[in-house]
């Protein structure tokens, strides 16, 4: 059973952005943490999509949250999640590679 498809401006509007602690210019985990997304999104519970050769989108098949990451020169640039599953399994990288939420009211 698929989940109810979200509107558009939920997903928007309830959408957290992450980034590294020390800055994005600073940060020499992209590929770390790329690969550990990769690891843990399985396509048993994620539908992959690649909008562009600079993007990686996970849909979580369990609630339709979504993990969205955007790369500028190979590095993460952008890592955003929507609640539900994706919130949650960015929240437990988050320590690892001190990650910060940017929008912590959002």
């Amino acid at each position: 059973m698929n989940p109810a498809p979200r509107r558009l401006h939920e997903h928007v509007s309830n959408t957290h952005h992450w980034q590294p602690a020390i800055g994005r210019d600073a940060f020499t985990q992209s590929q770390a943490l790329t690969d550990l997304l990769w690891d843990q999104l399985t396509t048993e519970n994620w539908h992959y999509t690649n909008f562009t050769s600079q993007s990686s989108c996970w849909e979580s098949r369990q609630d339709g949250s979504m993990v969205y990451l955007h790369y500028s020169a190979s590095r993460v640039a952008e890592l955003s999640v929507t609640p539900g599953a994706a919130a949650e399994v960015v929240a437990h990288l988050a320590p690892r590679f001190h990650l910060v939420p940017t929008n912590p009211h959002a």
